[in-house]
């Protein structure tokens, strides 16, 4: 099996709720512990906290597999005490004596907790760091999703992301692998805190808390987002987060390609210091390919970061300088081709980090003419035809299929000339090409200056 790491806080299913009044059914309010797997199993049929296994039809995700550093410790169910164990638990799930609603309760969770702790007596402690494991310790677990499958969106996790993948996307057959190194997660006791609960809104809001209650405990943990909204190509995506208390992903409208993630967490360490953090997100190379139309494989770290600037949009009144570093993926070693984005140097409460392309993408369409050739219309315009003016430089426009992380060229270079920025380019016959209604097509924007060439621009669009 390759190697994946995870660990889990107790703080993950309180946070990820949305719902006024509903506790989690395994946070129970307290930041350092959580329920056995027995315990969010019933139905909850009292007039407190939330609902459980037993009030929803829904077939869980089952955890098959957990080791630590290389030990396989218990998996499913509840673990004897001296040893470490799993919980999976749902969030806003209503209770026998409430109705489904929006923003209240759901028949069905809309997020999956899944959560390491240790044994000790009958307490489920999430703080493992009395346990000894350290943020060096590699925590590994393989989930079977069962039901949530179909319904996967992102997922978030507190530590350091060292592998993460997915076979049988989108199925009911769906097996996800993780491997997480534990991080620090703010020791908060929400029942002393009932005004701070803009720190567990998704998407992330606010978090009015200047410090947390005590020191640190070390944690890990995974949250799975049921959000069938989002564009398909974000499904099954993750980010992670240090020094948090949880964080959000959010897709930019149609027409406006970009994401944002969010984080939130009190501002200062118990300590009175402000609190800094680290954010990381693992992203695809079908991702960058199939919503931005990057080939992102054959780009650079600087490449990378040059077309996609990170840039933080929110709570930037005493920001701190951040540091981002791209670093290749692999499927062979991490689990999943692409690139791991780490920001570090976080300062809180609620900062949000928006990835968007930094020169003006193409616009215009594809079509399918009676023919059956497609016809692909590209305006460059805005900072990318600013580009291609420049003294010396010559642009060129490419045009592909796009089939998840891979694009086949279609039809010749069109040359870019300072007078003009429209232009047609017809692509081969449609039925050899395999293109129909629906298919997607990159745009890719090149300059080329005393012979180096660098990537201006790109977009999608969709055959109509």
């Amino acid at each position: 099996m390759t190697r994946r790491y995870s660990r889990v806080i107790a703080t993950i299913a309180l946070v990820c709720s949305v719902l006024i009044g509903q506790a989690s059914a395994s946070f129970a309010g307290m930041y350092d512990h959580v329920q056995r797997q027995s315990e969010v199993t019933l139905a909850n049929t009292t007039s407190n906290g939330s609902g459980t296994w037993g009030n929803t039809t829904l077939n869980r995700p089952v955890v098959t597999s957990l080791t630590i550093d290389g030990v396989p410790q218990s998996a499913d169910g509840d673990a004897a005490s001296g040893s470490f164990g799993v919980t999976v638990a749902p969030t806003n799930v209503c209770r026998t004596d409430q109705t489904p609603s929006a923003g209240y309760c759901y028949s069905t969770p809309n997020r999956v907790a899944v959560s390491v702790y240790y044994n000790d007596a009958g307490d489920a402690q999430a703080d493992l760091s009395a346990h000894g494991l350290t943020s060096e310790s590699v925590i590994e677990l393989e989930i079977a999703l069962n039901d949530a499958g179909p319904l996967l969106g992102w997922s978030y996790a507190t530590g350091n992301p060292k592998h993460w993948s997915i076979t049988n996307p989108g199925t009911t057959s769906a097996v996800l692998s993780v491997a997480l190194e534990p991080r620090e997660v703010p020791a908060i006791n929400w029942q002393l805190h009932p005004g701070a609960q803009g720190c567990s809104r998704i998407p992330v809001q606010g978090c009015d808390l200047t410090i947390s209650d005590a020191a640190d405990t070390l944690q890990a943990n995974l949250l799975l987002s049921l959000d069938t909204t989002l564009d398909e190509v974000f499904r099954g995506t993750l980010f992670a987060g240090d020094d948090t208390v949880i964080g959000s992903f959010e897709s930019g409208p149609v027409g406006t390609p970009s994401f944002t993630y969010g984080v939130a967490s009190a501002h200062n360490e118990f300590s009175g210091e402000q609190r800094t953090g680290v954010l990381s997100a693992v992203i695809s190379d079908a991702m960058l390919t199939s919503y931005f139309g990057l080939d992102s494989s054959a780009m650079t770290p600087e490449a990378i970061s040059t077309a996609l600037p990170i840039v933080r949009t929110t709570d930037r009144t005493d920001a701190l300088p951040t540091t981002v570093v791209w670093t290749r993926w692999t499927s062979g070693t991490e689990g999943t081709d692409g690139w791991l984005v780490t920001i570090s140097g976080i300062s809180f409460s609620a900062p949000k980090y928006k990835v968007a392309q930094a020169k003006t993408r193409p616009s215009g369409s594809a079509k399918l003419k009676a023919s059956g050739k497609v016809n692909v219309a590209v305006e460059i315009s805005g900072s990318a035809k600013t580009a291609c003016n420049k003294k010396k430089t010559t642009c060129t426009v490419n045009v592909y299929k796009v089939v998840g992380a891979n694009l086949t060229t279609l039809g010749d270079q069109i040359r870019v000339r300072s007078n003009k920025s429209a232009l047609v380019v017809s692509a081969a016959n449609a039925t050899s090409a395999g293109l129909s209604k629906g298919s997607k097509i990159a745009v890719q924007v090149w300059a080329t200056k005393s012979g180096v060439k660098t990537l201006v621009s790109s977009s999608i669009f969709k055959v109509k």
